[in-house]
């Protein structure tokens, strides 16, 4: 398993306000290393982590709970299918400029991996909307 030098810092923190730190996936994986992730300070108590772009350890998105996590891949499933395979929008860019219009974010907040459990589950929600009417 890699190591990583345990690091704290302000700018990354928990959703419940504790300071995270940079240590090696394993420790959520069982031993299986992804590379680094941040996880909240008060790992176990707190099941805040979030990975990191690979090659780097720049967060992929704000530390959240197993709820969240959940309903992040959700939302993930169903919005990348819409573009990936063309069937809501014609490419990446489309179906990114959709979203922050129907979800009335800015450019730097209109990404899941940033988005809260009931966000997640909005974007789900207006997905199916609009397959809907498309499949009319």
């Amino acid at each position: 398993m890699a190591t990583y030098k345990e690091t704290w810092v302000d700018e990354v923190s928990c959703y419940c306000g504790a300071p995270a730190v940079l240590v090696d996936s394993g420790v959520i994986y069982g031993g299986r290393s992804f590379g680094p992730i941040w996880i909240c300070s008060k790992h176990p108590k707190c099941d805040g982590y979030v990975g990191c772009h690979k090659g780097t350890t720049k967060p992929l998105g704000t530390l959240c709970n197993h709820g969240t996590r959940q309903a992040r891949k959700l939302a993930h499933a169903a919005f990348d299918i819409g573009w990936q395979a063309k069937l809501l929008w014609k490419n990446r860019a489309g179906a990114y400029a959709w979203m922050r219009k129907v979800m009335k974010m800015d450019e730097q907040h209109a990404h899941i991996a940033m988005m809260d459990e009931d966000t997640c589950y909005k974007l789900v929600g207006e997905i199916d909307k609009l397959r809907r009417r498309r499949d009319k």
